[in-house]
């Protein structure tokens, strides 16, 4: 089912990240996903702030370009945890 979910949102997105509990990273590795080594941080109402919660969980999956994996990452606000 990921391999297909991959494959999908490779067609679709420039970028996918996910988030990932420590028992799982081996798991989306394996499948091609890559963990983010840099600064979180979400686009929040009251614009971009901090977001170190979830540093070592976040994995991202190239598409069209290379990511600066050392970069900044920031999600977009939403209701509940933006990270989860």
């Amino acid at each position: 089912m990921m391999n297909a979910l991959g494959a999908k949102l490779d067609d679709v997105y420039e970028i996918s990240a996910l988030s990932s509990g420590e028992a799982a990273k081996p798991f989306y590795a394996k499948l091609g996903w890559t963990a983010w080594r840099g600064p979180l941080a979400t686009l929040t109402p009251d614009g971009v702030r901090d977001d170190p919660r979830f540093r070592g969980r976040i994995f991202v999956r190239e598409h069209s370009f290379p990511l600066d994996l050392d970069g900044t990452l920031i999600c977009d606000w939403r209701d509940g945890d933006p990270w989860d």
